[in-house]
């Protein structure tokens, strides 16, 4: 889907995640200090938690360091 050059959630990491790909997952924490992460893009909480103010699944690249939203 195209994206406006004046969407709001084009904060940066658009072109550090140019032509990196996604892979749909389930969110695990990648180390034992970190309890979350967050959308590359808007900025939504990831947790293991299940909480309704939360996402338990999204698209991450495949280090899981960079997560975006189903939304985004």
């Amino acid at each position: 889907m195209p994206v406006a050059d004046d969407d709001w959630r084009l904060v940066g990491w658009q072109e550090c995640l140019r032509g990196v790909p996604l892979y749909r997952m389930t969110y695990v924490l990648r180390a034992p200090e970190w309890d979350h992460d967050h959308c590359s893009f808007c900025w939504a909480t990831f947790t293991e938690e299940r909480d309704p103010d939360t996402l338990q699944e999204g698209y991450a690249t495949a280090d899981r360091r960079h997560w975006v939203c189903p939304a985004c």
